[in-house]
């Protein structure tokens, strides 16, 4: 019964593992942050060995938790590939032809030395602090128009020296719709990197 049961969770472990290594999807080039990875397999891990070391056959619970243990290795792997503790920084395009006037506020920015790679923060006292120091308020006040400033109060980077444009109000919401899209398709949280490309 001994043998029996050591040839089935051989066999099995080698499927989990040809599977792994044949799957087409890699889950870090979908926006699979390579730390959450190395988190999650590192638990994962600990629960395989607790399993291994008990004698027994894991159950389907821990079958598929050693399927997803070897997965994530094979990520880890091709995360150290391109170079140690590198986080992916996701592209953000705006469409210039609906918002014309905010792209042309941020070329401006950019071709005065403005940083492409913005990293969000959630901070809300440091956004309204971004907004504040932004330099708007010079701009004074037109109908139909607020302000837009670029890099993003939304950013790090934003704040002091931002450089400010009035544009009409539907561009500028235009932007901020894109903008919040952008942030929950990627899952940029705090700290969370990407580029700007217009």
């Amino acid at each position: 019964m001994k043998v029996f049961t050591l040839s089935l969770l051989c066999m099995v472990l080698f499927v989990a593992f040809t599977a792994a290594n044949t799957a087409e999807e890699d889950d870090e080039e979908a926006g699979f942050p390579l730390n959450e990875v190395q988190h999650l397999s590192t638990l994962d891990d600990e629960e395989a060995k607790m399993d291994l070391s008990t004698g027994r056959a894991p159950r389907l619970l821990g079958l598929l938790r050693l399927l997803r243990l070897l997965r994530l290795r094979r990520l880890q792997g091709r995360g150290r590939g391109r170079g140690r503790g590198r986080q992916r920084c996701p592209t953000l395009r705006f469409p210039c032809s609906r918002m014309p006037n905010v792209c042309a506020n941020m070329r401006n920015a950019i071709r005065l030395g403005k940083p492409r790679l913005l990293t969000r923060t959630t901070n809300r006292s440091q956004i309204r602090r971004n907004r504040r120091n932004s330099g708007c308020r010079s701009l004074g006040r037109r109908t139909g128009y607020n302000c837009d400033e670029y890099p993003f109060a939304s950013s790090f980077q934003g704040g002091h020296g931002a450089v400010v444009r009035l544009v009409p109000i539907r561009e500028n919401s235009i932007q901020g719709g894109i903008l919040a899209a952008f942030y929950l398709r990627n899952r940029i949280g705090h700290g969370g990197c990407y580029r700007v490309s217009v």
